[in-house]
């Protein structure tokens, strides 16, 4: 299982958009991050951290989780209690 920042996934996601786009729709330029796409890849694996590293630093508040291997349920659960958790205190802030 390896994590990565998901907030580097959303601008990539975005600066593709934009580069597949921005000369036929407007609207794409509101995606346009201003860095290029291998730049944003790079970052993206940059990020690349074990589950482990991940569970001891937490240092992404969106966590982008890939398995490749039978996940545990266990884990699921831990997973799915930390980003309830997020949401929760997210909510609380946003009142």
């Amino acid at each position: 299982m390896l994590v990565f920042d998901g907030d580097i996934s959303l601008s990539i996601y975005d600066q593709a958009f934009y580069e597949d786009l921005k000369d036929t729709d407007e609207e794409a330029l509101n995606f346009d991050t201003g860095e290029s796409l291998e730049y944003w890849v790079k970052l993206y694996w940059d990020s690349l951290m074990t589950l482990d590293e991940y569970k001891a630093k937490k240092p992404y508040p969106k966590p982008e989780v890939l398995v490749f291997e039978s996940v545990p349920k266990e884990i699921i659960q831990l997973c799915e209690t930390d980003c309830q958790a997020k949401c929760d205190s997210s909510s609380e802030k946003d009142s």
